[in-house]
């Protein structure tokens, strides 16, 4: 049997969240959350993906993706070149539908040619709140 890793997640039922942190209104555009959030050591890498060792589960579930007992793989293409061998991270991360394994990214994405200089793009009376993506994956000290 796989050791699990231990959770930073209260025993038993939670009371339902009394709402959002954030609370984002109608019309504007918010990230999907992560399917799954814990704290890891990379063990090894190829040139687009990473293996951790999980240390911690801090939402979600871990199980579905295990490779091996307490281990994940993480798909980065590219951003796998800005992580580190023996370092630990906060991974953020989802369900890849193509791959059916775990995706994450290091950096944000950058805009679309003009971005918010297109006249016109963003106009509108709701005052939408910036949301961080949490599909990303960060160094345990930020």
């Amino acid at each position: 049997d796989p050791v699990v890793p231990p959770t930073t997640l209260a025993p038993g039922v939670l009371p339902p969240a009394a709402g959002p942190l954030v609370v984002v209104p109608a019309g504007c555009a918010t990230p999907d959350p992560a399917d799954v959030v814990f704290e890891g050591r990379i063990m090894s890498v190829s040139t687009t993906a990473a293996r951790f060792q999980v240390l911690r589960v801090l939402a979600g579930s871990v199980d579905p993706y295990l490779v091996a007992p307490v281990t994940v793989d993480v798909e980065y293409g590219d951003d796998r070149r800005f992580l580190d061998l023996d370092q630990r991270y906060v991974v953020g991360a989802a369900l890849d539908p193509v791959t059916g394994g775990l995706a994450s990214v290091v950096r944000e994405p950058q805009p679309m040619f003009g971005g918010d200089a297109v006249i016109g793009l963003d106009d509108s009376d709701v005052a939408c709140p910036r949301v961080e993506d949490p599909v990303r994956t960060l160094r345990t000290d930020g």
